[in-house]
């Protein structure tokens, strides 16, 4: 009898432990929801076609001519092995005009973007449809599902940005999507499925120079192919970097474990043996350079050690910090490049410069599975206890 009580006793707790590695495998995976604010919102137009007004993208085609709204999104990394569940275009519509009787209607074609408005080129890309609003009564808060495959083929393509193109379905209606300036820009929001431990490997999605020849008045430039970096106030001098990165591909509560910034020089100065560094603060981002950006230096996250080459140039960051600031609601980290307290200077390329990578994040996390652990172990110290009895 014992000996059957015993195999039993063991058949169920085997039982027990295949099902309880069965939730823990289960959770091998975790999923994120993002939303990535757009590169830029512009129209194309041609012709004189009616605009609406101020604060807003306007997509319209009548008589008088066409205007066509444009938007690119950069494209946040995600560790490998992710997989897209879904995404869609979130709209405010602000304004609609016409004078038919028939609902507006705008299409949304995808292109292959690079975050900078081209023109024509970006507004007469061919058509392929990826989104529609459908009719269109009345304006408000919009959410259209994005084709996810074609989201999922500009990922696969190494593609740093997706670009749509807004067309007017139904010629003589306007429609006003409101923009940054008004009640908030277009947006892409995505929800994924992304390993429970890996590593996001992102690009910045702005990398801009502010910089002053008085200390007091300060200017913000972007577009440049590299920011030169220096802080020698007692010349009147101090250029900085403004960076930030999307990190929704990171899931809400996970650990960072590890984290660091490369950067390839192009330009330093020093003196024998002694030569520049970078300081780097961190601060919670909105995916938007910003005159203001230049004073988030309340969180330290690292300084770099001094060099005098060009070239590869790797900065390990506080993962504490990031951590903390991911915390806070946003899925962008902003870091201000401080310059050498030496007075030194330390160039490095941006995104603009093209032949060259720009300052890239690398950012790897794990999931805490105590909940997955305790699963397991609770049927263990049930049985035991049960045992001794």
């Amino acid at each position: 009898m014992m000996q059957q009580k015993t195999g039993g006793w063991v058949a169920r707790f085997v039982v027990v432990v295949i099902v309880a590695l069965g939730i823990v495998q289960m959770a091998d995976a975790a999923n994120v929801n993002f939303t990535v604010n757009p590169a830029f919102e512009q129209e194309y137009i041609t012709g004189s076609p009616p605009a609406i007004g101020a604060g807003r993208t306007d997509v319209v085609r009548d008589d008088l001519g066409e205007s066509r709204g444009v938007w690119e999104f950069g494209l946040p990394a995600m560790a490998p092995g992710y997989t897209l569940n879904s995404a869609a275009v979130k709209s405010y519509v602000s304004a609609l005009q016409g004078s038919t009787t028939v609902n507006a209607d705008v299409n949304f074609h995808g292109y292959a973007g690079n975050g900078v408005f081209n023109g024509a080129g970006d507004g007469t890309v061919p058509f392929n449809q990826v989104a529609r609003t459908g009719p269109m009564l009345t304006g408000g808060a919009r959410l259209d599902p994005l084709n996810v495959a074609y989201l999922q083929s500009r990922y696969a393509a190494g593609s740093t940005h997706i670009g749509l193109m807004g067309y007017a379905e139904v010629a003589g209606y306007r429609t006003g999507f409101s923009n940054a300036g008004q009640l908030g820009p277009t947006q892409l929001t995505v929800n994924a499925t992304v390993p429970d431990t890996g590593t996001v490997v992102s690009r910045p999605v702005v990398d801009a120079k502010v910089s002053t020849s008085d200390m007091v008045n300060y200017v913000l430039t972007d577009g440049e192919g590299t920011i030169n970096t220096q802080y020698l106030p007692g010349a009147n001098v101090d250029r900085r970097g403004i960076l930030e990165y999307h990190l929704g591909g990171v899931p809400d509560g996970a650990t960072i474990t590890a984290a660091k910034i490369a950067f390839n020089l192009q330009a330093i100065t020093y003196s024998g043996s002694d030569g520049p560094n970078v300081r780097l603060y961190g601060y919670s981002g909105n995916g938007l350079a910003e005159l203001s950006d230049k004073d988030q230096m309340f969180n330290l996250l690292a300084v770099g050690s001094s060099t005098t080459s060009t070239g590869p140039y790797e900065v390990d960051l506080s993962t504490t910090l990031i951590e903390s600031l991911l915390s806070s609601g946003t899925d962008y980290l902003g870091i201000v490049a401080l310059g050498s307290a030496d007075g030194h200077q330390l160039g490095f390329y941006t995104n603009e410069a093209g032949f060259s990578p720009p300052a890239t994040l690398s950012v790897t996390y794990a999931i805490p599975e105590p909940a997955a652990m305790s699963l397991l172990l609770a049927p263990l110290a049930m049985f035991m206890r049960r045992r001794r009895r």
